[in-house]
């Protein structure tokens, strides 16, 4: 039942969405959403948008305006939410610290069986890699709990925005709509620029233009 899980928990971002008032997203537009009390039925209505947007396969990676459209749309989506703005106790459930412990435990338990599962198919390098790499992820955890307790450097974020989960209008005329929040949530918004340029982002850009998606 993981995807009925992913599933109720993009309608529940729709549902968020329409209790705010005299916002504009780069998402589409919700006319429905509907989760049952038991959590076994959940309907999800959203705009045809396929007259005016086409799926993001059907766009040119390699041009860079594309991944600039897709950087402002997203931008827009954090300055909306930034720094907790929009939100309150009652309209979205915070994470507590026991929140925070419980993820850290599982990122730990997670890793160790990852670790077990691979056994001797990776080198020491790529190993220290590997720890390098979890010892930021929980560092990051901390850090995002610590931001929504002083409401300062923290949004709302996509939680999966690669490039594919954008829409992209025919004549590049309108801004990129977002899709598929099955992992939204408050958190820093580095974290969705990260997942923006990990899938199918052009080896041959420079550096130079990542930081500027970045800025």
């Amino acid at each position: 039942h993981a995807y009925d899980e992913l599933s109720i928990k993009e309608v529940e971002f729709y549902k968020f969405i329409q209790n705010l008032k005299d916002i504009k997203l780069p998402i589409a537009q919700c006319f429905d959403a509907y989760i049952s009390e038991d959590k076994s039925k959940y309907l999800l209505l959203l705009e045809d948008l396929s007259n005016e947007f086409c799926q993001s396969g059907k766009v040119d990676f390699t041009l860079e305006n594309v991944w600039i459209s897709a950087a402002c749309s997203l931008a827009k989506f954090h300055a909306t939410f930034w720094n907790l703005r929009q939100m309150d106790s009652n309209s979205l459930l915070m994470d507590t610290m026991e929140d925070v412990n419980l993820y850290i435990k599982n990122t730990y338990e997670s890793y160790e069986k990852f670790i077990n599962y691979v056994e001797n198919r990776f080198d020491a390098e790529t190993f220290s890699i590997f720890e390098h790499g979890l010892k930021i992820s929980v560092g990051l955890e901390t850090e995002r709990y610590k931001r929504i307790c002083s409401k300062n450097n923290i949004t709302l974020i996509h939680g999966d925005s690669h490039i594919y989960n954008y829409m992209f209008s025919h004549n590049q005329d309108k801004a990129p709509i977002m899709v598929d929040f099955q992992f939204w949530g408050v958190g820093i918004g580095a974290r969705d620029m990260a997942h923006l340029t990990r899938v199918s982002f052009p080896k041959n850009f420079s550096e130079e233009f990542h930081l500027l998606l970045i800025r």
